[in-house]
């Protein structure tokens, strides 16, 4: 079984990986002043918590956007099941020819999440993930990687605002109840979610008039399914897009 790792800002996906079918997945909170072997204590609790039989885990894959935390998830992983994983863009480079001014600014979060679309939806496609930022990426009919446009995320844009607004009190995020708020809570709720939605909309919008083509939309991270709802695009919903790709990327570095 192939154990996923995805180290973000903000959580650390993991997910248990056979045939490539996923059949656990758990998420734990991103510290960047945690240790090696701090992480190695909780990664050794929650495989025994998820998996029956930790020792099927016999290979380790990792994509990371925080360096800080890559070798100490790294060293946890070999401390806890003695497997010596690889690690996107230094084991494995991007399978697909990425058309950026400078290609090795790619982050492995989005090449594992190229990886995934090339291998299970139509072409063109656009991929939004919805993390501490907002990430969007274009592909073309050829599988190539044009680039993208990147965001502040859901979460960290309104904890800016109201960490700089005096009068905005706090808010719980989550199905706007109308349109337009009646009262301060409701609306920044409301812009929130609306405008994340209309944000996709226009950008899809843009993006297929700008190519002269429908792209296929896909939307992943942990908030898409909320903001699916609200978006006029048609578009489909992968919370586990980023392990399917590193499943992926994983198997092609066997072959």
């Amino acid at each position: 079984m192939l154990l996923a790792v995805d180290i973000g800002n903000t959580n650390i996906l993991c997910g248990g990986i056979v045939d490539g079918q996923i059949r656990h997945s758990f998420r734990m909170a991103t510290h960047k002043d945690r240790s090696a072997a701090e992480y190695a204590l909780q990664l050794n609790e929650l495989i025994k918590l998820y998996f029956h039989n930790p020792k099927e885990l016999d290979s380790a894959i990792i994509s990371s956007v925080v360096p800080e935390v890559t070798h100490s998830i790294e060293k946890a992983i070999i401390e806890t099941l003695y497997i010596l994983p690889v690690i996107v863009k230094r084991e494995i480079p991007a399978p697909f020819p990425v058309l950026l001014d400078y290609p090795a600014t790619l982050g492995s979060d989005r090449i594992a999440d190229a990886a995934a679309v090339l291998h299970e939806y139509p072409l063109p496609a656009i991929i939004f993930d919805l993390g501490t930022a907002t990430t969007c990426s274009v592909l073309n009919k050829k599988g190539e990687f044009l680039g993208g446009l990147i965001s502040p995320g859901i979460k960290t844009g309104s904890d800016a605002l109201l960490a700089r607004a005096s009068q905005l009190g706090s808010y719980e995020l989550g199905n706007p109840r109308h349109l337009v708020g009646a009262n301060t809570e409701d609306a920044i709720n409301s812009g929130v979610v609306y405008g994340h939605a209309a944000m996709v909309d226009g950008l899809v919008r843009r993006i297929d008039k700008e190519y002269g083509e429908k792209h296929s939309v896909i939307l992943t991270g942990g908030l898409s399914g909320l903001i699916a709802q609200y978006c006029e695009c048609d578009v489909t919903v992968d919370k586990v897009l980023i392990l399917k790709g590193l499943n992926y990327l994983y198997q092609g570095m066997k072959k």
